[in-house]
C-alpha cells in the first residue's frame, strides 16, 4: 500500500497481519487487480486484536529483502504481532531522495497511519535495525517530546556512536529493549545513498 507523508512524498508500505488474524481471513483472498487492496479495510480490526511492530529497516535493500520477510514471519507467528514495514523515500517503490529529515518524516508517517487506523500508542512497538536504529531513536525522541509513549522501542545492531547518543540524550524514551551489537565502524556507513550519509555528518554521533 501507499502512504503520504506530511511533505507530500509517497512511500511504499506493507501491513502484515498476525498469523492468528491471517488464519481467520477468508481464502482465497479477494482479487487485487486494480491495486485497491480490499483487505486494507481489515487493518483497524487487526490493530484492536493484536499489538503491532513498526519495523524500520537498515540501509541494504528494501522492505522485501528475504531476511526481512523471514523476520516478519517470526514476529507475526511467534509473537502474534502485526507488522507495518515501510521503505524510506528513495528506497524500493518510495518516491524522493533520502535525507535525515525526510526518512524521519517517513517513520512518523507510518506511526501516524497506525494511530489513524485506531491503534493505541501503548500497542505499538517501534523496532529499528542497523540504520533504522537511528530513525527509530529520532521517532521515539519526537514522540517523547509530545508526551506520547509507545509500548516500547527496540534497537537491533546499534553502532557504538549511537549507543553514546542514547546514553547522553535524556529526551530519548526507551521503554523496552536495547539490543546492542558492539562494532568499531560508524553507525551510518551508507553506500547506497551517500546523500543520507552526508546529511548526518553534522552530528558527532552520525558520521
Amino acid at each position: 500500500m501507499r502512504l503520504l507523508s506530511a511533505d507530500n512524498n509517497t512511500i511504499g508500505a506493507w501491513f502484515i497481519f498476525s498469523e492468528k488474524i491471517y488464519r481467520e481471513l477468508p481464502y482465497p483472498p479477494p482479487d487485487n487487480f486494480d491495486f485497491s487492496h480490499p483487505r486494507r479495510k481489515l487493518i483497524p480490526s487487526a490493530l484492536q486484536k493484536a499489538p503491532t511492530v513498526l519495523y524500520l529497516h537498515g540501509n541494504t535493500g528494501t522492505r522485501a529483502h528475504f531476511l526481512r520477510t523471514s523476520f516478519y514471519s517470526a514476529l507475526t507467528a511467534r509473537l502474534g504481532a502485526n507488522v507495518l514495514s515501510v521503505d524510506y523515500r528513495g528506497y524500493g517503490d518510495s518516491e524522493g531522495k533520502p535525507t535525515v529529515q525526510g526518512v524521519s518524516r517517513d517513520a512518523r508517517t507510518a506511526w501516524d497511519y497506525l494511530i489513524s487506523q485506531g491503534a493505541k500508542p501503548s500497542d505499538i512497538v517501534i523496532l529499528g535495525h542497523s540504520l533504522g536504529t537511528a530513525i527509530a531513536g529520532i521517532l521515539s525522541s519526537e514522540l517523547s517530546r509530545e508526551d506520547i509513549r509507545p509500548r516500547g522501542t527496540v534497537l537491533m545492531a546499534v553502532g557504538t556512536r549511537f549507543q553514546k547518543f542514547i546514553l547522553e540524550t535524556e529526551k530519548v524514551f526507551i521503554s523496552a529493549f536495547l539490543i546492542c551489537q558492539e562494532v568499531d565502524r560508524p553507525l551510518l556507513s551508507v553506500r547506497t545513498h551517500p546523500a543520507l550519509k552526508a546529511s548526518f555528518n553534522g552530528s558527532p554521533y552520525f558520521s
